[in-house]
């Protein structure tokens, strides 16, 4: 690996040491999945309750192909054969598109059972990083809410894990930077994680805005 210096990273407190776990289910536990729509860099990320505590959550597995339409990433969806209650998505997937239909109807005629909900603060990115960041590091001092399974330290570079190390403001802005690379993992996780955690009054309750470091290094392998 090596030591890579990174300038105004969106989630500094996201450690492998702390958020990285190794846990098993059974087969057809209760599965759900944030969804960012797209054709050249859809992203789907998979998530289950942790095993012995139910109000966090570990992302387990994840789809991040490329150059795929809707229909064939539905398909994808299915192959997993997991017991999805509910699939978190962006509500601009529920917009036609060329092909004549919603992303949304595409993934509800496939089975997924789409969701989104249109209040205006569950869409904002800022809240949804809020909540994510006030996951990995609750502000009363007690265990993160939110973790990645082991599995994911080996997926690609547009996966979760490394995009939870990678992803940054833009500039000296506290808009993060749509990069075409990190930003779809982490969009996916933010469509379920604001769904979920976000209408939790705990996790709401702590989410105070702190001041936050502008640099950081990482050991990252490249």
């Amino acid at each position: 690996g090596s030591v890579v210096h990174m300038d105004g990273l969106v989630f500094q407190a996201f450690s492998p040491e702390r958020h990285v776990i190794d846990c098993a289910w059974p087969d057809n536990a209760p599965t759900w999945a944030g969804i960012d729509f797209g054709y050249r860099n859809p992203a789907v990320t998979f998530w289950r309750k942790h095993p012995e505590r139910p109000d966090a959550w570990v992302c387990f597995d994840e789809l991040m192909p490329q150059d795929i339409t809707t229909e064939q990433l539905a398909d994808r969806i299915s192959a997993k054969r997991y017991n999805l209650q509910e699939a978190w998505c962006d509500p601009a997937g529920k917009a036609a598109t060329t092909a004549g239909r919603t992303d949304v109807e595409a993934m509800r005629r496939a089975g997924i059972p789409a969701k989104y909900r249109t209040a205006s603060r569950i869409r904002r990115i800022a809240f949804g990083l809020e909540i994510m960041r006030a996951a990995l590091d609750p502000a009363d001092g007690s265990e993160p809410r939110l973790f990645i399974h082991k599995r994911l330290t080996k997926g690609g570079k547009r996966g979760l894990h490394r995009a939870l190390l990678s992803y940054k403001f833009k500039g000296n802005t506290e808009a993060p930077d749509k990069d075409g690379t990190y930003d779809h993992a982490i969009d996916c996780a933010r469509y379920m994680i604001a769904n979920t955690l976000g209408l939790d009054r705990r996790t709401v309750t702590q989410n105070k805005r702190q001041p936050l470091p502008r640099t950081s290094q990482r050991t990252i392998e490249i």
